[in-house]
């Protein structure tokens, strides 16, 4: 995870899912508000829509007031997931309210039903210190169940980001997973390691170009033989002004061998 604004943090946590310990690759490093971000996965030799969110804004706000998660069905978008969110101010979200389309019942129709609840808590410079994240029970109530702790330094880095459970008996938190970062003298991470319940998961090294945007990043992991091997690479195109342009993302087994290639393609206002 980088050190950005608090639209930046919600729009990873919309638009790329990714599992608990995975950090966030990238940087908008102009305040432009993002319209869609377009997700393609490359099967055979050409490049296929999986699918997009797009984000709407009120008036000058830098934060989206509402989101809309769609994939993709030959040349159609089906709707699949829309968000809402109260803002606290013009850059940042108190709540954000998940709802996803389902059946109500056996004969239909299909209805936005309550899926899941974020609640954001900043610090007084604004930096996001925690998210806690409730899902929808089947008997219409909120269930609180996970959390995100941010830990910043003196020079207010963000230097690690902890997932947690909620147990409500013993009413406990219980962290499992970890992301520590090693930052660079402008607070970018030029190393992280990744932890679950203490185990090392991975590491990774990020590069910036010479105007200091992301440029690249690797994630190294253990195979089972004991080597290392490069798991995932991101690499970022950047606009002119400091906006992220595409972002590709591969994936390979512990033979070099790639598995998946993914691309995310921002569009702007």
């Amino acid at each position: 995870m980088k050190i950005k604004q608090a639209i930046s943090l919600l729009l990873i946590i919309l638009t790329f899912s990714f599992a608990a310990c995975s950090s966030d690759d990238s940087v908008n490093n102009n305040a432009s508000r993002i319209k869609s971000i377009l997700r393609q996965d490359y099967v055979g030799d050409q490049w296929y829509n999986t699918y997009k969110t797009t984000y709407n804004y009120e008036g000058n706000n830098t934060m989206m007031s509402s989101s809309l998660f769609q994939t993709a069905s030959g040349e159609n978008w089906i709707d699949a997931k829309r968000s809402t969110y109260t803002l606290s101010d013009s850059g940042h979200a108190s709540e954000q309210i998940d709802q996803k389309l389902r059946y109500i019942s056996e004969s239909g129709p299909l209805a936005w039903v309550n899926d899941m609840r974020h609640t954001f808590t900043y610090n007084a410079s604004g930096k996001l210190v925690k998210e806690e994240q409730e899902v929808w029970t089947s008997d219409n109530n909120w269930l609180l169940r996970y959390k995100t702790d941010y830990i910043y330094d003196n020079n207010a880095f963000l230097i690690s980001k902890e997932y947690s459970d909620w147990y409500p008996v013993p009413l406990l938190w219980d962290t499992y997973e970890k992301l520590v970062y090693t930052n660079n003298a402008e607070g970018k991470p030029v190393y992280t390691e990744c932890f679950n319940n203490g185990e090392l998961l991975y590491n990774e090294t990020t590069t910036y170009d010479a105007d200091g945007f992301f440029l690249m990043s690797e994630q190294l992991s253990e195979a089972f033989h004991g080597t290392t091997y490069v798991s995932v690479r991101t690499e970022q195109t950047t606009l002119s002004n400091g906006n992220i342009d595409v972002i590709n993302k591969t994936y390979y087994d512990d033979n070099g061998n790639i598995t998946q290639q993914s691309r995310f393609v921002y569009e702007y206002d």
